[in-house]
């Protein structure tokens, strides 16, 4: 692959349960880094458990031995599991203090499940959810890799970005971002399928594709309004009803937590409410 496409980037997002020698030896051939999703201590809330298999748990040690500078983690943040000190006590001890563990962010939404289960946040676990953030990225404002948050938060700021710049969270509102299968199916994004009414054409059509099953964050006016819109993005575009109701409590207390970590470093300050501007008076 690198000597077709020199200048490429490849990475793959894994759960690390089909790991072997063979893959390990391509992975470093082909310099792919790899990210394991695995929620560290609310694993069982997703699903089976990699490391509970003793010949699944020692490819993966492999993975993490051979390549500690392109192997790294990722954990989801659930109602159940978004203590971030019980997070990183959980991997340090696994895996040692310096294992990478990034977020993909916090549980949104996406079906009727999640939404009585993992994604169901009671007012006092947002609150929560927001003190875990704000309190980890005050003892490192790298936690998690959460920095990138931080500094977009103050080039935003900086460069006064209008909400009209903005793009959508996931990327897939760019006229350049597709989704395909390996059948050439086209879908709203890598994490629906094209199955049912995700499935937005194909590429042997590529002039009928259109992305005709989300609604950007500028026809919601709930987020035209919202003060951490510049690090939500619109959440997921695809939701609607009372699942992106749902998933928008989540992520408001999960990059408040965010915004009140930049505030925080930026002026020794902590915020302690948000109030609306009258742009008339």
């Amino acid at each position: 692959m690198a000597a077709r496409f020199p200048t490429a980037a490849f990475s793959i997002i894994t759960n690390g349960s089909l790991l072997d020698r063979e893959k390990l030896d391509f992975i470093a051939a082909h310099d792919i880094a790899i990210t394991i999703s695995h929620d560290g201590p609310g694993q069982h809330l997703r699903g089976p458990d990699p490391l509970d298999d003793p010949d699944r748990q020692r490819w993966i040690e492999a993975l993490l031995t051979e390549r500690p500078g392109r192997t790294g983690f990722n954990a989801v943040l659930t109602r159940e599991n978004h203590d971030l000190k019980a997070l990183k006590t959980w991997f340090a001890e696994k895996f040692g203090p310096d294992i990478f563990v990034g977020l993909e962010g916090v549980v949104n939404v996406y079906d009727a499940a999640t939404a009585i289960g993992t994604g169901r946040f009671e007012p006092a676990e947002l609150n929560s959810l927001t003190r875990s953030i704000f309190e980890a990225l005050i003892d490192d404002p790298n936690a998690f890799g959460l920095g990138e948050r931080i500094n977009e938060f103050y080039a935003s700021i900086q460069r006064r970005r209008p909400i009209e710049a903005l793009g959508q969270k996931c990327g897939m509102d760019s006229p350049d971002a597709i989704a395909v299968d390996l059948r050439g199916n086209v879908m709203t994004c890598q994490n629906t399928g094209a199955k049912g009414v995700h499935k937005i054409g194909h590429v042997a059509d590529f002039d009928a594709i259109a992305l005709d099953t989300a609604m950007h964050f500028a026809f919601r006016e709930e987020c035209m309004s919202c003060p951490v819109v510049q690090l939500c993005k619109g959440s997921c575009m695809f939701l609607e009803g009372e699942f992106f109701k749902q998933s928008c409590a989540n992520e408001f207390a999960f990059n408040m937590g965010i915004m009140m970590a930049a505030v925080w470093h930026f002026t020794g300050m902590v915020v302690v409410g948000v109030n609306a501007i009258d742009n008339e008076n």
